[in-house]
């Protein structure tokens, strides 16, 4: 239902009306990187013709349409790259499809049941995968997988130092299980704080490269639902020699419940030869500093890559 704004109701779903009309009409350049060099001469038309008018028709807008507020809000997820987990699409599957023909050894850190390491197969199958997976439930599921001799399966976690911790559990084998409780996801998404709970065992990453004996990572993926600073800590004498080529990291809910800002990542690799990148559907996006516009705590990806 529209909402009437002074005497001006009509007139309010009047212009609501016409920037559908305009959402619709340009549903090509909101599905695809914006580009102006590249996009057609009807479509430079319709940008010229709408967004003035989209501008002078805004304050006329109706103060409360969830509909309209929902359409925006999916653009500027879009836009900003965040809160797709559809690894299609956010830029996830064209940064591996760039890199891991080049690589040899990849670290999946949260590799829960396997569906990363599998889909880094199927784009390299030769590559020495480990992967780390600490819950029992999750890592018997991990080896259903069945992968080939070059995949290292090891039922533990990393962090920044050797030690047992709890894990919480939504459910068996979910991937936001995570080593702290969520809270405040009952509305948004259904979840109830954790009840369930298993004891798991972490070592950390620089640690384990000493025992096996491992020089250097190509690819090392970070999924642990809040713990990635603490990884990345663990790694600190592979990260200062430059033994890591490339890091994604996942930001954002369950940062709040780790106490962990994206800050605090932007300051861990300041003293690093590393830069970070925004993972997004139209590729990487090199952010230079921090900025406290960036700390949302939305759904998003991030690379840091050796410079």
């Amino acid at each position: 239902p529209w909402l009437p704004i002074g005497g001006h109701a009509a007139a309010g779903r009047r212009t609501a009306l016409r920037v559908r009309l305009f959402l619709v009409a340009t549903r090509r350049l909101r599905t695809k990187p914006l580009n102006w060099m590249t996009i057609s001469f009807k479509h430079r038309v319709l940008v010229n013709l709408f967004v003035p008018m989209v501008a002078r028709l805004f304050p006329k807008l109706p103060a409360y349409d969830p509909t309209l507020y929902r359409l925006c809000q999916r653009y500027v997820d879009r836009y900003r790259g965040e809160n797709n987990s559809d690894i299609r699409t956010n830029g996830e599957l064209s940064l591996l499809q760039q890199v891991l023909p080049g690589c040899r050894v990849v670290f999946d850190v949260g590799a829960n049941v396997g569906s990363w390491t599998a889909l880094a197969l199927s784009i390299n199958p030769h590559i020495i995968v480990h992967c780390f997976e600490p819950s029992r439930a999750t890592f018997s599921k991990l080896l259903e997988q069945g992968f080939p001799g070059n995949v290292i399966c090891n039922n533990f976690g990393l962090g920044s130092t050797m030690e047992e911790r709890v894990l919480y559990v939504f459910e068996e084998a979910s991937g936001l299980n995570s080593l702290y409780k969520r809270y405040g996801l009952e509305n948004g998404w259904g979840l109830l704080p954790q009840e369930s709970q298993e004891t798991v065992r972490l070592d950390t990453l620089d640690h384990y490269c000493e025992v096996k004996g491992i020089e250097a990572i190509d690819f090392l993926k970070i999924d642990v639902e809040g713990h990635e600073l603490y990884v990345l800590q663990g790694a600190r004498e592979m990260l200062e020699r430059g033994r890591v080529k490339i890091i994604q990291f996942e930001y954002g809910g369950c940062n709040i419940d780790a106490r962990v800002l994206l800050k605090d990542l932007f300051e861990f690799f300041n003293a690093l030869p590393y830069a970070l990148h925004k993972i997004t559907s139209r590729g990487l996006q090199r952010v230079e500093r921090y900025d406290q516009r960036l700390e949302n705590f939305q759904y998003q990806n991030w690379a840091a890559i050796r410079t």
